[in-house]
């Protein structure tokens, strides 16, 4: 087996000397960055991290106890602490965008948003201080009511009124939170509503902002796709109606289960109608015409046709309020003939009753379709593969437009001159297309509902010829995002092992080294190296041969080297591989990304 050979000590297993060299700085010659913080950390001498709350792309958000508040015996000793990923700690564009996050954040006093204490730093760590909430988010809850056709508007409404008078209140101090959506809505287990994270809250226009040559979050991509406006999408300058028409998606959700598009985003929803596509948002069950009139009037995919203020929409969609035409459509002004002259009026209807159709057309109000919306077929993602390889489609993302089961109708349309292949299992939900010739394949999907066929989905299928058998000694993923090697296919007794990995995305990374007779150490992370790993980067293990080196111990026969890969952390188990080489089951679950090398070690000369 390979052992790390450091001056000045004897010969150990590199797995155990990552273990006591956990808490090592990593050297400026490999990744420039300090650990990531971990459950009993203390930063500032003041909060210890007691318990992991969760983990994005940005960074981590940890429980922890705040000691100032304990020596004052507070009864609620708790707080929220956001730490900035320490690889993007040295971004200083970053680590500004997280300040002013705390700045904007410190600038709303509402009950329905989050409280944000303080900005500071720790070493290499950066990090928000905030209140802590314990319950769940509206994503979360929104899943659960998934299945029953969402939640009930008389339940809901108070979660509503709540986002909405949060959402107006920041707008009302110029400041667009332009990410909203149900994973950044917490609902407390006493029933308060939060609204979470003004990481890319961006002030409008009117209001300024002094830093906005800084960071723009914006620009930067920063949003979420499914529930960024259309202009948002373009580089547009922050307005509310950016907030309502996200805001108006998530209430869309909460009532019905689903998202109205399909979690499409705006610009493809936007492409369709301009092609004459049915791409309206199906009518929610349990609104009244006024109410569904307000709602669809917020996820207009234009911004001019969305409401400009959320306090009057609340008032409106309000179960027990009146009506005003003012918010659809724009502001709507009713001229009367009278005696005696012309007066112009505001029309109120203090009636929620429906309104009449006569109505709808002089107010220019799109009446409710009168049948369900047609169902909508999902042929997933394009896809890659190898002659001879067996591919399995998904269509399980369409969507039925009336609740009824769908049918599927699986269609190949194009394939290489002299193919001869055909799809097996054409009527269901994943049909398998296995390729006989390299080239484009191209399959189209239709599905039906109770009442309707779907329009066409295409998923296009690239197979290429079947490739020469590579060296044992270099693999790479079946995906492309993975690749290692060993510096040569054979080692004597007493050589050195020296490997080389490339990831193609940023993520984790763990290695382990499986000796011939089944023995198993851990290579990665080791006291140099954390195992986060960037993108399109190349990374060798050992990273310093001056600090230590493998050495292989034998016995003699063939050795594995497995190394899995996935964007999010990778569990925590004692080892990722079995003796024989192959995962263990923990590693095999989707995300996941692995490859396995062999190398022949042969006696001393």
């Amino acid at each position: 087996m390979p052992v790390a050979d450091a001056p000045n000590s004897d010969a150990t297993v590199l797995a155990n000397e990552a273990t006591e060299l956990a808490n090592d700085r990593l050297p400026p010659a490999f990744q420039q960055i300090a650990r990531p913080p971990a459950i009993g950390d203390l930063l500032k001498d003041r909060f210890e991290l007691i318990q992991s709350l969760g983990e994005g792309g940005m960074g981590m958000v940890f429980k922890a106890v705040d000691r100032r508040k304990v020596e004052a015996r507070s009864k609620n000793p708790y707080v929220a602490i956001k730490v900035l990923n320490p690889a993007l700690a040295l971004n200083e564009m970053l680590v500004a965008g997280l300040q002013r996050e705390c700045e904007k954040a410190q600038e709303l006093s509402h009950p329905n948003i989050i409280t944000v204490y303080d900005f500071d730093r720790d070493g290499d760590h950066v990090f928000m201080s905030m209140e802590y909430l314990a319950g769940r988010s509206l994503s979360q809850l929104i899943r659960d009511a998934s299945a029953s056709g969402g939640v009930a508007l008389k339940r809901a409404w108070p979660l509503i009124l709540s986002m909405g008078e949060a959402l107006a209140y920041a707008h009302r101090k110029g400041i667009v939170h332009s990410d909203f959506k149900p994973a950044n809505v917490f609902v407390t287990e006493g029933g308060d509503v939060k609204v979470l994270d003004f990481g890319i809250a961006t002030r409008t226009k009117q209001s300024g902002d002094p830093d906005a040559t800084v960071f723009n979050a914006r620009v930067e991509g920063g949003h979420t796709p499914p529930y960024a406006s259309f202009e948002m999408m373009n580089g547009a300058q922050a307005d509310p109606r950016d907030d309502i028409y996200a805001f108006g998606l998530v209430v869309y959700e909460l009532l019905t289960g689903r998202h109205p598009y399909g979690r499409k985003p705006a610009s493809t929803v936007f492409i369709g109608q301009q092609r004459g596509e049915k791409l309206a948002p199906a009518p929610v069950k349990g609104l009244n015409r006024r109410q569904w009139q307000l709602l669809k009037s917020t996820i207009e995919i234009l911004q001019e046709r969305r409401p400009k203020a959320l306090e009057e929409w609340l008032e409106q969609f309000d179960p027990e309020a009146g009506w005003s035409p003012q918010l659809v459509g724009g502001s709507v002004a009713i001229a009367l003939v009278l005696a005696g002259g012309l007066a112009n009026w505001w029309l109120t209807r203090q009636s929620p009753e429906p309104l009449p159709a006569s109505d709808a057309q002089r107010w220019q109000i799109a009446a409710p379709p009168q049948v369900a919306a047609p169902p909508s077929a999902d042929a997933g993602a394009d896809r890659q593969a190898t002659v001879g390889d067996s591919v399995k489609l998904d269509a399980s993302a369409s969507r039925s437009g009336d609740g009824q089961p769908l049918t599927y109708n699986w269609k190949l349309a194009q394939m290489p001159d002299g193919s001869a292949v055909s799809l097996q299992n054409a009527d269901t939900a994943h049909p398998e297309l296995t390729p006989d010739k390299a080239g484009d394949y191209r399959v189209e999907l239709t599905v039906m509902d109770g009442h309707t066929r779907s329009a066409v989905d295409v998923v296009e299928v690239r197979a290429e010829a079947v490739k020469a058998a590579e060296p044992k000694h270099q693999a790479a993923s079946a995906d492309g995002v993975l690749s290692l090697a060993s510096s040569k296919p054979q080692y004597r007794i007493g050589e050195e092992l020296k490997l080389t990995l490339y990831t193609a995305k940023s993520g984790y990374l763990r290695v382990a080294y499986i000796g011939a007779t089944g023995e198993i150490s851990e290579l990665l992370p080791n006291q140099y190296q954390n195992g986060k790993v960037k993108a399109d980067t190349e990374y060798r293990i050992p990273p310093r041969p001056d600090k230590f080196k493998l050495e292989i111990t034998g016995p003699v026969g063939t050795d594995n080297i497995v190394a899995v890969f996935s964007e999010q952390a990778l569990p925590n188990v004692e080892s990722i591989a079995n003796s024989d080489g192959s995962l263990v089951p923990a590693m095999q679950v989707p995300g996941i990304t692995w490859v396995r090398i062999q190398y022949e070690v042969a006696k001393r000369k």
